[in-house]
């Protein structure tokens, strides 16, 4: 965790709704994708593109374009999975493995340096290191919404007030062996960081690996040709 550090609580919820996950991951934790918590929808890849044919034409200047590619990406369904799949990925995960052990949660938390964060991304090569969804930086989030206007792709403070697409690809960071108390400043390191989309990150919570089953994130396909829009929006 990083910047929801503080925010998440690590007690699984017995209000929460898993049956949207029980369906995609089921009962047997032998069977789970062990790189991500739950992989993401293969439609999501067509909103993705959706969003940076929008980004191309905004930076051209055609405004007007942009906007109808921007109304046209499911915004409200990819709400409603990030809502009710990803964010509770993880609590469904301990709830059906039963592997959580109880620790010191302070609330004190040490963020990774935001002038170092374009340092991981370009290492991760913009991509979630767990499930691999195309990540953007911030930055590049506040330039296009410079360019077609808060109302074609708003950022509100609650989940409802913000464009579906932000919670696929906004980049976050997290820690791989979670900080869960303030002592854990060690952690805070290079080596423990890694890209991480709002799911995973969010879903990851303050759970370790073994807890929720997971393998030390793969290394980044280099291969890939994603810049996070850092070409196209500077």
């Amino acid at each position: 965790m990083n910047i929801w550090d503080g925010c998440i609580s690590v007690m699984v919820s017995a209000m929460a709704d898993y049956s949207n996950l029980e369906k995609i991951l089921g009962n047997d934790p032998s069977v789970w994708p062990r790189n991500c918590l739950v992989p993401y929808p293969t439609w999501f890849e067509d909103e993705i593109e959706t969003f940076v044919d929008a980004a191309k034409l905004a930076s051209e200047g055609l405004l007007e374009e942009s906007h109808v590619l921007l109304a046209k990406i499911n915004s409200q369904e990819l709400l409603t999975w990030f809502v009710d799949v990803g964010q509770n990925s993880g609590q469904y995960r301990i709830k059906v493995n039963k592997k959580f052990k109880k620790r010191e949660n302070s609330g004190a938390r040490e963020q990774w340096p935001a002038n170092r964060e374009i340092e991981v991304l370009r290492r991760d090569n913009f991509e979630c290191r767990y499930c691999g969804i195309r990540l953007v930086h911030k930055k590049q989030l506040e330039k296009f919404t410079k360019l077609v206007g808060k109302s074609a792709f708003p950022n509100g403070k609650r989940n409802s007030e913000r464009h579906g697409i932000r919670f696929l690809v906004t980049a976050t960071f997290d820690h791989v062996s979670p900080m869960s108390k303030s002592s854990d400043s060690d952690r805070n390191v290079l080596e423990n960081i890694v890209a991480s989309c709002w799911s995973c990150n969010f879903g990851k919570s303050y759970f370790t690996l073994d807890e929720l089953g997971l393998d030390f994130p793969a290394a980044p396909d280099l291969s890939a040709e994603w810049d996070g829009l850092t070409g196209l929006l500077g």
